[in-house]
Parts: structure tokens; sequence; C-alpha cells
């Protein structure tokens, strides 16, 4: 096995990284957790009732949102239907407009009609401000015959992690 070497140093030489290597620091660290039973049939976003507040420290800085929560379909016309998700600043949905972050389609191939699973969000957003941000995860379904219901066991959270330029 080689010995890989940083700048020509072995590893114990090596004080800290080279100056081209940006490091970057959280400078902090907010969370939400919550056994939210909500549900939807809208096919415009609307919001699950998970939400924070965050307060950058300076103009520069970038938070990194993340969101975990288990979910359920539940389809009453028997038809392929998805639904999406999105992260919501100050009002704004920050994915894409119809899209969101992420989805999850259901091909209906038979009766069943309800389907469980978990869904994942991540995004680094930069608010360019040093005032408090409100975000939250929104949600919608494709038809109305369709339902999510929100965390069916388990926790959802949402964390938001201030990243120091």
């Amino acid at each position: 096995m080689a010995l890989i070497k940083l700048n020509n140093q072995s590893l114990t030489a090596v004080t800290s990284l080279p100056a081209a290597i940006p490091t970057g620091k959280i400078g902090q660290v907010v969370s939400y957790s919550a056994q939210n039973y909500g549900n939807t049939t809208s096919t415009s976003f609307v919001d699950t009732g998970t939400t924070l507040n965050i307060t950058p420290t300076a103009t520069s800085s970038k938070i990194f949102l993340t969101f975990n929560s288990g979910t359920c379909f539940e389809n009453n016309n028997y038809s392929n239907f998805y639904m999406r998700a999105t992260f919501d600043r100050n009002g704004t949905n920050i994915g894409a407009v119809n899209d969101g972050f992420t989805g999850m389609y259901q091909y209906q191939l038979s009766s069943v009609n309800d389907f469980g699973f978990t869904f994942h969000m991540n995004y680094l957003d930069s608010p360019s401000t040093t005032s408090q941000v409100t975000y939250k995860v929104q949600w919608r379904v494709n038809d109305s015959g369709a339902q999510i219901y929100h965390n069916l066991e388990g926790l959802s959270t949402l964390t938001a992690m201030e990243v120091l330029a």
C-alpha cells in the first residue's frame, strides 16, 4: 500500500490544510421534530406543519436544510399519481416551481390504494440576510383524489445548519 503525502509531507508533519481547500464551519443548528399527523389533497403546495426559524449571523452565511419523514399515499381514484415536496423560505417556494425538491410516484397496478414510504430533502440555501428566516416543508399531489398522510410512525425532523463563510 502506497503512503499518500499532502504537499509532499508525511501525515505527521501536516498541521493544517492547504489554503486552497475551503473548510467552512457550522455556526448554529436549529431543529424541529414532531409527530405530525397532517394530510392533504391539495394540488398546490401547502404547509405540512413542519416549520422552524433561524437567524443567520452574516449575510454571507448559507443554511443547509435537511428533512426526513414517514409518509403514506392513499389513492381513492385508483389511478397513477404522485406527490411533490419543497422547502418554503419566508413564504416563497425555493425549489422548482411545480416539482419542489423531491417526490414519489405511485403507479396503480390494482385496487391496492395505500403506499407507505419515507422521504428526504436536502438543500443548501443562501438567504443573504441577518434577519430571522422561517423555513417550512410543503407538499402537494397531482390529483385531488389522492391524499398524503404525514408521518404515520415516528418523528418528522427539519434541521437548519448555518454554514459560515
